[in-house]
């Protein structure tokens, strides 16, 4: 009877992974890559961490997805839906083995298989990076495990072959997984003293496991970075002085791991997996122990890492080691450890006979999937959303679609840290005046009215960068009313805080009124009011580097863009994110201009020095 409940349990396990199979994923690419002329290596970004690494494709799965496709040159980073299933297939049938090399029955090894593959499609979605590496990971742990196999009697005789095959599958993991390989491979290697198991000849087995992904990781070659000013930024600050580098390995010259957009995701995720991990270990035996010890480890050391303050977070176990091991520095690890603890938590459990816990699991799974995805098409895991709808956003712009080479820039600027500058932004800021011209000239604003301090407005444009006018202390939707005298349509509007740079705000939200109406305040209330910018956290304003790539300049430089020229006078600014420590200060009001490009003249090579520095006349 019980093996009868396992078959059918199977059955719908398998058939929960059609059912998601059938809801076209992956439909699109989770992430976003540039093919370097010459060069197997690409650069991969992920789209939530903002991590900007570099990768290649395994050479293996490539062959085999072209068998398999109906357009075999289509198989490549910017179609990945072959790839993709073709990695899954390879980790199914490997997991099925690793299960029967652990003594399992072969329905109990297909619903662990099973039930692992949809929780990692859950957590990573089609992240090619880490899936490509576990799609060899069980085979080489499965080599490793048969060598101590209990059952097993003629050990000498096996010892040659499983070698072999374990060399060709860390050689395969370290292709596909890059520096990602390193603590894959490691854990292979511990997995017969998690089982209480002891591996013989364990020098050999070191060289073989541990070889081909560190001699892999060596060759990788530097990042092609773009080409970004000095104290360029393309993340949000992690509040913390200067920038933390690595203690070893390749340096980048911008900061590229997201750790505030990944915050929300990890938590929960952690400490759901904390506590299903804590339940599982009821009852285990010795055997087992320190099988549910690693899992156990792993939820915790990401839970450590992504639940304390940034100050904290950067000394936690993952962090360090990220920074203390050549080429991990690049890539993002606690999605990766968490996948791992989920399939040692089912491992747990199929070695305890546990087939219900493990159904419900996947049921579960499937479940958190299928709500998570109404928003949204299920193209990517939970651990990797996006911050931007790729298909329906991004591409869709015409300025991707002007033509071929136009086409390709706009894909070289996504498949960059810039991504994140965009998820904030919109892609609209690709064509934002500000953010495009060079020779921007400045115009006195007049603040007319305040949410409070009225008595101080006047500061605000009083031409003394040491005067200031403030918002009340505490209050949490401040609000300035600013006139434009100018004619000439404004490009931006700059909040300058002057001697008081800390004191910038924390989010904005900006507004034109009814040109038809005058800017006083006793017209508030009967202005129509268009909003022209909203920014929930302020980064700072955005510029384009030489190449196109959006980044941000300083967050006390609070110069608000306008993706269009604006003509009206009348402009309101509210502050929709308060500071807990700082105030929200404005020393001047200024509005940015586009100034005018001048016919070249003969004697241009005398007066270029000038030419490019600020008028003071101009500027008011």
């Amino acid at each position: 009877m019980s093996k009868l409940r396992l078959l059918i349990a199977a059955v719908l396990l398998s058939g929960c992974a059609l059912w998601v199979a059938s809801q076209g994923f992956p439909a699109a690419p989770a992430d976003l890559s540039t093919t370097p002329s010459g060069s197997m290596w690409r650069a991969l970004v992920h789209l939530s961490t903002n991590a900007f690494v570099p990768w290649r494709e395994d050479p293996l799965l490539v062959l085999l997805a072209r068998l398999l496709s109906a357009a075999p040159e289509q198989v490549n980073l910017a179609e990945p839906t072959s790839y993709f299933w073709v990695s899954g297939a390879v980790y199914l049938a490997s997991m099925l083995a690793c299960g029967l090399t652990l003594g399992l029955t072969p329905l109990l090894s297909l619903l662990v298989a099973v039930a692992s593959a949809l929780i990692i499609l859950l957590l990573l979605g089609a992240e090619q990076g880490a899936t490509a590496a576990l799609a060899w990971w069980p085979a080489l742990s499965a080599c490793v495990l048969a060598s101590v196999a209990p059952r097993a009697t003629t050990h000498a005789a096996q010892q040659g072959p499983l070698m072999v095959l374990a060399l060709f599958f860390a050689y395969r993991l370290g292709v596909a997984g890059g520096a990602l390989s390193i603590p894959l491979a490691s854990l292979a290697l511990c997995m017969p003293a998690m089982l209480g198991y002891k591996l013989r000849t364990i020098g050999i087995w070191s060289l073989v496991v541990l070889g081909p992904p560190l001699v892999m990781t060596a060759a990788i070659p530097p990042v092609p970075f773009p080409d970004y000013p000095p104290q360029a930024r393309v993340i949000a600050d992690d509040g913390l002085p200067g920038i933390v580098r690595p203690l070893t390995g390749p340096d980048l010259p911008i900061a590229v791991i997201d750790r505030t957009a990944i915050r929300d995701a990890l938590v929960p995720t952690s400490l759901a997996l904390l506590l299903l991990t804590l339940v599982a270990g009821w009852g285990l035996r010795r055997s087992q122990r320190y099988l549910w010890l690693v899992a156990l480890s792993g939820a915790l050391a990401v839970f450590l890492d992504s639940a304390p303050p940034e100050s904290v977070a950067l000394m936690m176990p993952m962090e360090s080691i990220r920074r203390l091991l050549p080429g991990l520095y690049l890539y993002f690890l606690p999605p990766l450890v968490i996948a791992i603890s989920s399939i040692l938590l089912v491992v747990l459990l199929a070695l305890r006979n546990q087939w219900l816990p493990i159904a419900g699991l996947v049921l579960a799974t499937t479940a958190v999937w299928h709500m998570s995805s109404i928003d949204r098409p299920p193209r990517h895991g939970i651990l990797e959303r996006p911050r931007i709808d790729v298909v329906s956003g991004i591409f869709a712009l015409p300025l991707c679609r002007d033509s071929a080479a136009a086409s390709q820039h706009c894909r070289n600027i996504l498949a960059s840290p810039s991504l994140s500058v965009l998820g904030n932004y919109g892609a609209a800021i690709l064509r934002s005046h500000y953010a495009q011209v060079e020779r921007v000239s400045r115009g006195p604003g007049r603040v007319v009215a305040a949410s409070t301090n009225q008595g101080s407005i006047a500061l605000a444009h009083d031409k003394d960068p040491a005067t200031r006018w403030s918002a009340k202390r505490g209050e949490e939707h401040s609000w300035l009313l600013i006139r434009k005298p100018q004619a000439q349509p404004a490009i931006g509007i700059a909040l300058e805080t002057g001697q008081y740079a800390s004191d910038f705000p924390g989010g904005l939200e900006v507004y034109v009124g009814d040109s038809a109406l005058q800017c006083e305040p006793s017209e508030v209330q009967r202005q129509r009011w268009n909003l022209i910018f909203k920014s929930d956290d302020w980064q700072g304003p955005v510029k384009l580097s030489p190449e196109g790539y959006p980044f941000y300049l300083g967050q006390p430089d609070v110069e608000i863009p306008f993706t269009q020229p604006i003509k009206g006078s009348c402009f309101l600014v509210r502050q929709t994110k308060r500071r807990a420590i700082f105030d929200w200060s404005v020393a001047e009001v200024r509005f940015l201009f586009e100034r005018k490009q001048r016919s070249p003249t003969l004697d241009d090579g005398h007066r270029q020095s000038i030419a490019l520095r600020p008028n003071p006349l101009k500027e008011g």
